[in-house]
């Protein structure tokens, strides 16, 4: 008797999903609003940082590159699903935990060290009132929280609706380790260059580092932040695990 299964390819190269259709759809529908609304409702990049933005504008600012990067994401991850390409949706799913960390790490560290800074809300106070290059910004408040508050929710969304390709490929901790901290020190290069060339540092919490502890502080402050970032990424991890309850692979 002639054994009538399908060819090893059809089999593994589709017909696999690693979420829900509606997930990217809701994700690509949030994200890019929220492109729209910070460049209608906010500020210009000088505003915030008028010497250091000069080279990349607001691509400056982690939170504007986290933006766009987890639109094009979300764009992927579409393709993905509504295709079912096998190695489209594994890829996809590897790249999930560091899409978690940097969202959960948007959301967190603006609250945490810049929405409440005195001198932030000052010069976002006075852009609402008195105006920026002659334009009123009544809603920049509103536009900071946009642009950052539904990053954690749709991050913590994604470990919740994500899962396993075929109910075997799993976000594999080695690859989420190397692919978080290149992508961190990359900013962080990013960083360096960029004062390098103006003088200037990016954030406000960084600038009060260096003016007390110099280069040393500064560094130490990088690390501590990029060892959070490896952490949230491995939240993500241990999220999709106590959703979906089989062990992730190590390598």
């Amino acid at each position: 008797m002639t054994n009538m299964r399908p060819s090893g390819r059809g089999r593994g190269s589709w017909g696999a999903s690693c979420c829900p259709v509606w997930f990217p759809l809701l994700g690509v529908a949030v994200y890019a609003s929220m492109v729209y609304l910070n460049e209608v409702w906010s500020a210009p990049a000088t505003f915030y940082a008028p010497v250091v933005t000069k080279f990349l504008g607001k691509l400056t600012f982690l939170t504007i590159i986290t933006l766009y990067l987890t639109l094009i994401y979300f764009v992927f991850l579409l393709v993905a699903s509504v295709t079912g390409h096998r190695r489209l949706n594994v890829l996809a799913l590897q790249a999930f935990p560091v899409f978690f960390a940097l969202n959960m790490f948007v959301t967190i560290a603006y609250y945490a060290l810049d929405h409440f800074d005195a001198r932030s809300m000052a010069r976002k106070e006075l852009a609402m009132t008195e105006g920026f290059d002659g334009i009123i910004y009544e809603n920049i408040f509103l536009a900071s929280h946009v642009v950052h508050m539904p990053g954690g929710v749709m991050a913590l969304l994604m470990a919740r609706h994500m899962h396993r390709v075929g109910n075997a490929t799993a976000p594999v901790w080695t690859t989420t380790t190397y692919v978080t901290l290149a992508g961190v020190f990359a900013y962080i290069m990013q960083i360096h260059v960029l004062h390098l060339l103006t003088g200037a540092w990016i954030y406000p919490v960084l600038e009060h580092v260096s003016h007390a502890l110099g280069i040393v502080g500064v560094i130490a402050l990088e690390a501590a932040l990029s060892v959070t970032v490896l952490g949230f990424a491995y939240c993500g991890l241990l999220l999709f695990n106590y959703w979906k309850p089989h062990k992730c692979r190590t390598e």
